[in-house]
């Protein structure tokens, strides 16, 4: 059974179909008849690969504020002037 897609996760099968027309069409146009048809499907597979057809979701991760402000021994920031 297939996994459910988790949240923030984008399904790329548009990319297999993308890939095997524009495939067919190169192939089709460039050689004709059997052999384009053939030639279309590999070159299709090879699109299809190159826009991301296999590719896993990224990783969702937290951005990333920056490097946190030293602290001196008190543990205040030097320079804030908030006092609490």
């Amino acid at each position: 059974m297939a996994e459910p897609e988790g949240q923030g996760s984008q399904s790329r099968a548009w990319a297999w179909w993308v890939g095997i027309v524009l495939g067919l069409v190169i192939g089709v146009l460039a050689l004709g008849g059997p052999s384009g048809v053939g030639f279309g499907i590999a070159i299709g597979v090879a699109f299809a690969i190159a826009l991301g057809a296999t590719r896993k979701p990224a990783e969702v991760r937290p951005a990333d504020d920056g490097p946190a402000a030293p602290e001196n021994e008190d543990g205040e920031v030097p320079g804030d002037s908030r006092r609490g």
